[in-house]
């Protein structure tokens, strides 16, 4: 992982959006969450801590670098495109829907201690990849896995 991604995740500041009370958030900018909602109250970056986040869409985007994870789904991707078994626009679709739902996924379970191998596994299982034969489940497990292989060779270093 790179020296900028430490610094961007330990630069992170909590906070608090008035369309979701209940939940903590993360921002840069204070004025928008890294999940698209209007800050109402932002910590200061010294008393902001990645732990106290509750919200995973956040905390996915500040605790992985989706980069990273993109860049394996991409070849993902562009292997089933080639077979003639996606379209581009059906493969970006795809591609958009597991990197816009999977990291968050991958912080709860890291916040519960979850080893990568455990949330592999769990996803596999859960999607039907593990046990079904057919070209479809094989090409979501393969794009689940390229998510989480990014996400695992992305992920910070430091407590959360």
């Amino acid at each position: 992982m790179s020296e900028d991604k430490r610094a961007t995740a330990e630069g992170v500041r909590i906070c608090w959006s008035e369309s979701s009370p209940d939940e903590i958030h993360a921002t840069f900018s204070g004025s928008d969450t890294l999940c698209g909602e209007s800050v109402t109250e932002a910590s200061t970056i010294a008393g902001s801590r990645l732990g106290d986040l509750t919200c995973s869409k956040c905390g996915g985007k500040v605790v992985f670098d989706e980069h990273t994870a993109a860049s394996r789904v991409r070849v993902v991707l562009d292997k089933w495109i080639a077979k003639g078994h996606l379209t581009p626009a059906s493969a970006t679709a795809m591609g958009d829907l597991a990197l816009g739902l999977l990291p968050e996924r991958a912080f709860i379970a890291r916040r519960k201690r979850h080893s990568w191998n455990k949330i592999s596994t769990d996803f596999l299982l859960a999607s039907g990849a593990a046990t079904e034969r057919d070209s479809g489940s094989r090409f979501v497990g393969e794009l689940g896995l390229a998510v989480f292989k990014g996400l695992e060779a992305s992920e910070y270093q430091g407590k959360y």
